[in-house]
Protein backbone atom coordinates (compact mmCIF):
# COMPACT_ATOMS: atom_id res chain seq x y z
CA UNK A 1 0.00 0.00 0.00
CA UNK A 2 1.01 3.57 -0.41
CA UNK A 3 0.59 6.35 1.88
CA UNK A 4 1.13 10.37 1.12
CA UNK A 5 2.97 9.73 -2.05
CA UNK A 6 3.86 11.47 -4.70
CA UNK A 7 2.96 9.67 -8.29
CA UNK A 8 4.17 9.75 -11.76
CA UNK A 9 1.44 8.35 -14.64
CA UNK A 10 2.74 8.98 -18.43
CA UNK A 11 5.46 10.69 -17.62
CA UNK A 12 3.59 13.25 -15.91
CA UNK A 13 4.18 13.62 -11.64
CA UNK A 14 1.73 14.51 -9.82
CA UNK A 15 2.54 17.48 -8.36
CA UNK A 16 1.90 19.37 -11.44
CA UNK A 17 -1.57 18.46 -10.16
CA UNK A 18 -1.12 18.93 -6.20
CA UNK A 19 -2.66 15.04 -5.33
CA UNK A 20 -0.93 12.52 -3.82
CA UNK A 21 -1.85 8.75 -2.59
CA UNK A 22 -3.57 9.14 0.53
CA UNK A 23 -5.74 6.62 2.58
CA UNK A 24 -8.66 7.74 4.05
CA UNK A 25 -9.88 4.84 6.14
CA UNK A 26 -13.67 4.86 6.94
CA UNK A 27 -12.70 2.72 9.62
CA UNK A 28 -9.85 1.31 12.02
CA UNK A 29 -8.32 -2.06 10.99
CA UNK A 30 -5.75 -3.75 8.85
CA UNK A 31 -6.10 -3.02 5.18
CA UNK A 32 -4.97 -5.45 2.31
CA UNK A 33 -4.17 -5.40 -1.29
CA UNK A 34 -3.31 -8.24 -4.36
CA UNK A 35 0.12 -9.31 -3.99
CA UNK A 36 0.89 -9.48 -7.98
CA UNK A 37 1.71 -12.57 -9.67
CA UNK A 38 -1.64 -14.67 -9.24
CA UNK A 39 -2.02 -17.85 -11.45
CA UNK A 40 -4.35 -20.35 -12.87
CA UNK A 41 -3.96 -23.74 -12.34
CA UNK A 42 -4.85 -25.76 -15.51
CA UNK A 43 -5.67 -29.43 -14.44
CA UNK A 44 -8.28 -32.24 -15.36
CA UNK A 45 -9.81 -34.15 -12.61
CA UNK A 46 -10.92 -38.29 -12.79
CA UNK A 47 -13.89 -39.45 -11.31
CA UNK A 48 -12.54 -41.54 -8.03
CA UNK A 49 -8.98 -39.96 -8.28
CA UNK A 50 -8.51 -37.86 -5.58
CA UNK A 51 -5.58 -36.06 -6.93
CA UNK A 52 -5.54 -34.60 -10.80
CA UNK A 53 -3.55 -34.21 -13.45
CA UNK A 54 -1.61 -31.23 -13.32
CA UNK A 55 -0.41 -29.74 -16.45
CA UNK A 56 1.32 -26.64 -15.41
CA UNK A 57 0.27 -22.77 -14.14
CA UNK A 58 -0.81 -19.51 -16.18
CA UNK A 59 -0.06 -16.26 -14.91
CA UNK A 60 -3.61 -15.34 -16.16
CA UNK A 61 -4.58 -12.82 -13.88
CA UNK A 62 -3.25 -9.10 -14.19
CA UNK A 63 -2.57 -6.74 -11.44
CA UNK A 64 -5.74 -4.88 -10.15
CA UNK A 65 -5.46 -2.06 -7.42
CA UNK A 66 -7.02 0.72 -5.76
CA UNK A 67 -5.66 3.85 -5.61
CA UNK A 68 -7.24 7.09 -3.31
CA UNK A 69 -6.08 10.11 -3.96
CA UNK A 70 -6.45 13.27 -2.14
CA UNK A 71 -5.37 17.22 -3.19
CA UNK A 72 -3.04 19.26 -1.14
CA UNK A 73 -5.00 22.03 -1.01
CA UNK A 74 -8.32 23.62 -2.29
CA UNK A 75 -8.42 23.38 -6.62
CA UNK A 76 -10.88 24.73 -8.56
CA UNK A 77 -13.34 22.63 -10.79
CA UNK A 78 -10.96 23.31 -13.91
CA UNK A 79 -8.26 22.01 -12.40
CA UNK A 80 -9.94 18.53 -11.16
CA UNK A 81 -11.45 18.70 -14.62
CA UNK A 82 -7.76 18.35 -15.78
CA UNK A 83 -6.78 15.68 -13.09
CA UNK A 84 -9.38 13.22 -14.90
CA UNK A 85 -8.69 13.88 -18.10
CA UNK A 86 -4.99 13.33 -17.58
CA UNK A 87 -5.38 9.85 -15.20
CA UNK A 88 -8.74 8.75 -16.86
CA UNK A 89 -9.60 7.84 -20.48
CA UNK A 90 -6.29 6.31 -21.57
CA UNK A 91 -7.03 3.58 -24.55
CA UNK A 92 -3.61 1.99 -24.04
CA UNK A 93 -1.48 1.22 -20.88
CA UNK A 94 0.38 3.64 -19.15
CA UNK A 95 3.65 3.58 -16.83
CA UNK A 96 2.66 4.34 -13.35
CA UNK A 97 5.77 5.06 -10.62
CA UNK A 98 5.61 5.45 -7.05
CA UNK A 99 7.99 8.01 -5.41
CA UNK A 100 8.35 5.20 -2.42
CA UNK A 101 11.93 4.10 -1.18
CA UNK A 102 10.87 0.56 -1.61
CA UNK A 103 9.35 0.86 -5.67
CA UNK A 104 11.12 3.37 -6.38
CA UNK A 105 13.05 1.12 -9.67
CA UNK A 106 9.46 -0.05 -10.72
CA UNK A 107 6.33 0.81 -12.58
CA UNK A 108 3.67 -0.39 -13.21
CA UNK A 109 1.63 -0.33 -16.68
CA UNK A 110 -2.07 0.34 -15.90
CA UNK A 111 -5.15 1.94 -16.96
CA UNK A 112 -7.48 3.29 -14.69
CA UNK A 113 -10.69 1.53 -15.62
CA UNK A 114 -13.24 3.45 -13.27
CA UNK A 115 -13.06 6.62 -10.63
CA UNK A 116 -15.19 7.56 -7.37
CA UNK A 117 -15.42 11.64 -6.28
CA UNK A 118 -14.40 11.89 -2.56
CA UNK A 119 -15.81 14.76 -0.92
CA UNK A 120 -15.70 16.01 2.51
CA UNK A 121 -18.72 18.42 3.20
CA UNK A 122 -19.78 19.42 -0.60
CA UNK A 123 -15.84 19.89 -1.35
CA UNK A 124 -14.32 17.48 -3.58
CA UNK A 125 -10.77 16.59 -2.38
CA UNK A 126 -10.14 13.12 -3.84
CA UNK A 127 -10.68 10.33 -5.95
CA UNK A 128 -10.74 6.42 -5.82
CA UNK A 129 -9.13 4.84 -8.71
CA UNK A 130 -9.71 1.13 -9.68
CA UNK A 131 -6.57 0.20 -11.66
CA UNK A 132 -5.65 -2.58 -14.01
CA UNK A 133 -2.35 -3.75 -15.07
CA UNK A 134 -1.09 -5.64 -18.26
CA UNK A 135 -0.22 -8.31 -16.68
CA UNK A 136 0.42 -9.95 -12.86
CA UNK A 137 3.00 -8.14 -11.50
CA UNK A 138 5.08 -4.87 -11.81
CA UNK A 139 8.49 -4.77 -13.88
CA UNK A 140 11.78 -3.29 -13.19
CA UNK A 141 12.96 -0.45 -15.90
CA UNK A 142 14.55 -1.83 -18.69
CA UNK A 143 18.28 -3.15 -17.84
CA UNK A 144 21.21 -3.80 -20.35
CA UNK A 145 24.71 -5.47 -20.08
CA UNK A 146 26.66 -5.46 -23.25
CA UNK A 147 30.42 -6.94 -24.75
CA UNK A 148 32.73 -5.25 -27.02
CA UNK A 149 35.36 -7.25 -28.94
CA UNK A 150 38.96 -6.22 -30.47
CA UNK A 151 40.95 -6.57 -33.25
CA UNK A 152 38.43 -8.59 -35.99
CA UNK A 153 38.40 -12.14 -35.35
CA UNK A 154 36.12 -15.20 -33.97
CA UNK A 155 35.43 -14.93 -30.87
CA UNK A 156 34.51 -17.99 -28.06
CA UNK A 157 33.64 -16.61 -24.80
CA UNK A 158 31.26 -17.96 -21.64
CA UNK A 159 29.53 -15.29 -19.45
CA UNK A 160 26.69 -15.81 -17.06
CA UNK A 161 22.92 -13.99 -16.38
CA UNK A 162 21.07 -14.66 -12.97
CA UNK A 163 17.43 -14.06 -14.10
CA UNK A 164 16.21 -12.51 -10.65
CA UNK A 165 12.46 -12.33 -12.21
CA UNK A 166 9.28 -12.87 -10.17
CA UNK A 167 8.13 -14.74 -12.90
CA UNK A 168 8.75 -18.40 -13.06
CA UNK A 169 8.71 -18.71 -16.52
CA UNK A 170 11.14 -17.66 -19.27
CA UNK A 171 12.60 -14.40 -19.75
CA UNK A 172 12.72 -12.96 -23.08
CA UNK A 173 15.36 -10.55 -23.80
CA UNK A 174 15.70 -8.49 -26.74
CA UNK A 175 19.76 -8.63 -28.48
CA UNK A 176 21.95 -6.87 -30.30
CA UNK A 177 24.75 -7.83 -32.35
CA UNK A 178 27.01 -6.25 -34.78
CA UNK A 179 29.53 -9.09 -37.18
CA UNK A 180 32.96 -7.77 -37.79
CA UNK A 181 34.61 -7.98 -41.53
CA UNK A 182 35.12 -11.73 -40.42
CA UNK A 183 31.67 -12.61 -39.50
CA UNK A 184 28.83 -14.42 -41.06
CA UNK A 185 27.41 -16.25 -38.49
CA UNK A 186 26.24 -16.31 -34.67
CA UNK A 187 25.96 -19.15 -32.12
CA UNK A 188 24.61 -18.45 -28.66
CA UNK A 189 24.26 -21.46 -26.56
CA UNK A 190 22.08 -21.73 -23.30
CA UNK A 191 24.09 -24.65 -21.45
CA UNK A 192 21.65 -24.49 -18.40
CA UNK A 193 18.75 -24.59 -20.85
CA UNK A 194 19.66 -28.23 -22.36
CA UNK A 195 22.44 -26.81 -24.58
CA UNK A 196 19.69 -24.59 -26.54
CA UNK A 197 21.16 -22.89 -29.35
CA UNK A 198 20.02 -19.13 -31.18
CA UNK A 199 21.50 -19.37 -34.23
CA UNK A 200 21.94 -17.21 -37.08
CA UNK A 201 24.15 -18.45 -40.21
CA UNK A 202 25.01 -17.01 -43.89
CA UNK A 203 24.98 -13.11 -42.63
CA UNK A 204 26.85 -10.03 -44.49
CA UNK A 205 29.89 -9.02 -43.26
CA UNK A 206 29.63 -5.96 -40.35
CA UNK A 207 25.65 -6.82 -40.39
CA UNK A 208 23.92 -5.58 -37.26
CA UNK A 209 21.18 -7.72 -35.93
CA UNK A 210 18.49 -6.63 -33.25
CA UNK A 211 16.12 -9.58 -32.08
CA UNK A 212 13.05 -8.72 -29.69
CA UNK A 213 12.44 -12.40 -28.40
CA UNK A 214 9.58 -11.32 -26.09
CA UNK A 215 7.60 -10.18 -29.28
CA UNK A 216 9.61 -12.37 -31.59
CA UNK A 217 10.44 -10.01 -34.36
CA UNK A 218 13.81 -9.24 -35.84
CA UNK A 219 15.96 -6.39 -37.98
CA UNK A 220 18.73 -6.29 -39.97
CA UNK A 221 21.09 -2.98 -40.74
CA UNK A 222 21.12 -4.32 -44.54
CA UNK A 223 17.04 -3.76 -44.32
CA UNK A 224 16.82 -7.59 -45.25
CA UNK A 225 14.66 -9.91 -44.44
CA UNK A 226 16.64 -11.93 -42.54
CA UNK A 227 13.65 -14.84 -40.92
CA UNK A 228 14.61 -17.42 -42.91
CA UNK A 229 18.73 -16.97 -41.40
CA UNK A 230 17.78 -18.23 -37.99
CA UNK A 231 16.73 -21.23 -36.51
CA UNK A 232 13.80 -19.83 -34.47
CA UNK A 233 14.99 -20.72 -31.27
CA UNK A 234 13.92 -17.63 -29.86
CA UNK A 235 16.22 -16.87 -27.07
CA UNK A 236 15.78 -17.30 -23.00
CA UNK A 237 16.82 -17.01 -19.93
CA UNK A 238 15.73 -19.68 -17.05
CA UNK A 239 14.77 -18.33 -13.33
CA UNK A 240 17.87 -18.14 -11.82
CA UNK A 241 21.57 -18.84 -12.88
CA UNK A 242 22.19 -18.43 -16.73
CA UNK A 243 25.77 -20.34 -17.91
CA UNK A 244 25.78 -18.85 -21.98
CA UNK A 245 28.64 -19.29 -24.80
CA UNK A 246 28.93 -17.05 -27.79
CA UNK A 247 30.92 -18.26 -30.80
CA UNK A 248 30.97 -15.71 -33.81
CA UNK A 249 32.92 -12.92 -35.16
CA UNK A 250 31.42 -10.13 -33.31
CA UNK A 251 32.39 -6.28 -32.40
CA UNK A 252 29.64 -6.03 -29.92
CA UNK A 253 26.51 -7.86 -28.30
CA UNK A 254 23.95 -6.56 -26.00
CA UNK A 255 21.33 -7.83 -24.05
CA UNK A 256 18.52 -5.72 -22.84
CA UNK A 257 15.39 -7.16 -20.28
CA UNK A 258 13.21 -6.65 -17.91
CA UNK A 259 11.81 -8.37 -14.91
CA UNK A 260 9.01 -9.10 -13.54
CA UNK A 261 8.19 -7.64 -9.60
CA UNK A 262 5.34 -9.44 -7.62
CA UNK A 263 5.29 -6.30 -5.48
CA UNK A 264 1.45 -5.89 -5.33
CA UNK A 265 -0.55 -2.68 -5.44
Amino acid sequence: MFYGSSFIFNGIPSENYGIKIISFQKTSGVTTSSAGNEVEIIEKRIYRRPTSFHFGNSPTNPLTFTLELGYENFVSATDRSNVEKWLLGQNTYKKFQVDQDDVAEIFWNVIFTSAEIIYVGRKQVGMTLSAQCDAPWAYTFPQSFSYDFTPDAVQSFDFEFYNSSDNNNYLYPTIEFTLNSLGSDFTLTNTTDDGRQFIFTGLSADEGITVNNSLQTLSSTTGLYRLSYFNKNWLRFLPGLNSLHITSAISFVEFTYSFARAVGG
